[in-house]
């Protein structure tokens, strides 16, 4: 079975030959320019809920066994699933083996060998060689396990150390004293940074705040400067291409035109005015289309609520996605607190 990202077709020669699927490119394509976007990168996560709410067919949904469909299952996206198709060559038009893994129990998908050492090419690459080596560097950064945290720090992503602009976790000290254990809870800078060859974590600087005082300051700066803006949600849209239809259009016109000439079909009294609404219609179209975004891009969406409602009303990790997604950021220093708001909310 070809990759995701690829299909075989038959040639001219009876032979069959690998090329890129053109919608499942595009969805790769949208689910890199995600991850490793400049301003708010999404994590594989988010990217999986997103595009199982649009009910975007999966790499094992495009051909599904008759074991799942007859039991009325559907195969969903997950982190999981996404880094392991972009971390496998085969997006790279590779031929690709599995072999089994020594010492364990499953199988990876490795490139094929030839005699000369050299991998086989079965078609074009989806990606180049430069933007294969950021996502894979992207990919590497981020591949740690995760374990269940005691102490969950919330505005993980928003919460920020003013000066290395590093996370502020949350870290509980307990100590025992004659009235029992007692819990000290602070937020602090967890950046790591080597000290006479050793990992340490925490910048130079070393701020930490008091989750309580923290938190307070973070909302009150919040509400009072944009709680009463109208809260919106960044959204990932897959762009269109319309050149199609325009072409088609611009040949239709002069067709339809010269069938308004006297003893053609639209030459008549009584056809003429078909034909006027006609051209009015596809130039309208036209029109329409030639103004039409084309690309991929981030639009905005209303959630219908102001900041300070949908803060009074929305669960913290929906609170928290919300602000990452808009860019919001705040800054912690020893004495003080900074608040960064992305241009397009101060309008």
């Amino acid at each position: 079975m070809p990759a995701y990202g690829f299909e075989a077709y038959k040639g001219e020669d009876g032979v069959a030959y690998l090329r890129q699927n053109p919608r499942q490119v595009n969805v790769i394509r949208e689910i890199v320019n995600r991850l490793l976007a400049e301003d708010t990168p999404e994590t594989p996560a988010e990217i999986a809920d997103e595009l199982n709410s649009r009910k975007e067919p999966t790499p094992r949904g495009t051909r599904p066994s008759k074991r799942i469909t007859d039991s009325g299952r559907e195969y969903k996206w997950t982190a999981a699933g996404i880094r392991k198709m972009l971390k496998s060559e085969a997006l790279l038009g590779w031929k690709m083996e599995s072999r089994p893994v020594l010492g364990k129990k499953y199988y990876e998908s490795v490139p094929v060998i030839d005699k000369t050492g050299k991998k086989i090419r079965m078609a074009e690459p989806i990606f180049t060689d430069e933007e294969w080596e950021r996502l894979q560097a992207h990919l590497s950064e981020r591949s740690f396990l995760v374990s269940s945290p005691t102490n969950a720090t919330p505005f993980l992503d928003v919460i920020l150390c003013g000066y290395c602009k590093g996370k502020m976790r949350m870290h509980v000290s307990r100590r025992e004293t004659k009235n029992g254990r007692k819990e000290y809870p602070k937020f602090r800078c967890v950046s790591p940074r080597l000290v006479g060859g050793r990992t340490r974590y925490g910048c130079e600087d070393q701020v930490s705040w008091d989750p309580g005082r923290l938190l307070v300051a973070l909302e009150h700066r919040f509400l009072e400067e944009f709680g009463d803006t109208e809260a919106e949600e960044r959204i990932y849209v897959v762009g269109e291409d319309h050149e199609t239809r325009m072409r088609e259009i611009e040949q239709f016109v002069p067709v339809i035109m010269a069938d308004m000439e006297p003893g053609r079909r639209y030459g008549t009294a009584l056809m003429r005015p078909r034909a006027e609404k006609m051209l009015d219609k596809l130039n309208a179209e036209y029109e329409a289309l030639s103004k039409a975004p084309t690309g991929d891009r981030w639009e905005y969406r209303s959630l219908g609520k102001t900041w300070r409602q949908h803060w009074k009303t929305a669960r913290l990790p929906e609170l928290e996605k919300l602000m990452r997604k808009n860019g919001v950021q705040f800054l912690c220093y020893p004495e003080s607190f900074e608040l960064f708001i992305p241009e397009r909310l101060k309008v």
